[in-house]
């Protein structure tokens, strides 16, 4: 018999997300991602996240509705970092600085999202700053062509995806939950469709839809609740997405630049674990990602690190 507990009384969440192929002891490609974000208490009724809400159809009238910002950086390189004009047939340097603000609607067991960012590619994106200081201080290898990484242009991105979560088994010793979503991007950074699945497995699960992630990537969310007792669940998840644009491999909207050509679909794979008390939500994750454009010799690995914490 499993005994029910009230869910912990939730005002908001503030949640950090670390992904870095350092876990998996590379250090190309997609080599850093990090998302700090901010997510509401429920909105009254009348209050703007309410009312953009019933404004896009996110969710029933009655759903329970949340807003969000974020501030992100994502940075992108090479394989071989000593050149200093970079292998015209591998990814360019390439980084993403972007503020987003965001909504996020629940009612029973399915959770809408829908997030609009400005931010900017290039130098003042600060990625190559970043990364030479962080391998400075590591004694990692220099990177030598950060002064050939995509030129400066603004973006403007949006993003929608819908999970909804089935309960498979709910005993007093293990849960287990299979969480289908699928999704889409439009933009001048990404456009894409995605679907895809994950599976929980554990005990005293948190309420909630899986751990945050820095997009593109499998979904998550900022949201979870507690009853205040530990909890713990493994996870695995798979996701496909239909690529028709990916500014940081095709290069520049607007003038010349590096550029490879993207593959139209890329698939990720990710094995967790994560930890629920009180409040707070610790998870840790490797991903595996296809090949993402033509001419690649390696496939993606890498690590994933989210703290999210209630108040």
């Amino acid at each position: 018999m499993c005994i029910a507990m009230p869910l912990r009384a939730e005002q908001g969440t503030i949640s950090l997300v670390l992904e870095n192929d350092v876990f998996a002891r590379t250090d190309r490609g997609y080599t850093n991602g990090l998302r700090w974000s901010w997510l509401s208490g429920p909105s009254a009724p009348g209050e703007p996240a309410k009312q953009l809400a019933n404004a896009l159809s996110l969710g029933p009238s009655d759903a329970v509705v949340r807003g969000s910002l974020e501030l992100g950086q994502a940075m992108y390189t090479p394989d071989d970092l000593s050149r200093a004009q970079p292998d015209p047939t591998d990814r360019p340097y390439a980084g993403w600085l972007y503020l987003a603000g965001g909504i996020a609607a629940k009612s029973d067991s399915v959770l809408e999202q829908f997030v609009g960012s400005v931010g900017v590619v290039g130098r003042y994106s600060g990625a190559s700053a970043t990364q030479r200081k962080l391998h400075r201080v590591t004694g990692a290898e220099a990177p030598q062509g950060w002064d050939a990484q995509l030129p400066t242009e603004p973006t403007l991105q949006l993003f929608y995806g819908r999970s909804r979560r089935y309960e498979l088994t709910r005993t007093a010793l293990a849960e287990v939950d299979v969480i289908p979503h699928a999704g889409a991007a439009l933009g001048n950074v990404f456009i894409y469709g995605d679907v895809g699945l994950s599976l929980r497995a554990g005990r005293n699960f948190a309420e909630g839809f899986g751990a945050p992630r820095v997009q593109p990537n499998l979904p998550g969310s900022d949201y979870f609740r507690t009853n205040g007792a530990f909890g713990w669940y493994v996870f695995g998840g798979v996701n496909g997405r239909a690529v028709a644009r990916n500014l940081l491999l095709d290069g520049s909207t607007f003038e010349d630049s590096p550029r490879v050509k993207h593959r139209p679909f890329v698939g990720d794979s990710q094995l967790g674990f994560a930890l629920t008390w009180s409040g707070v939500r610790l998870a840790l994750a490797h991903v595996w990602r296809t090949k993402e454009f033509h001419g690649q010799s390696y496939s993606q690995r890498f690590g994933v690190i989210s703290l999210s914490l209630q108040y």
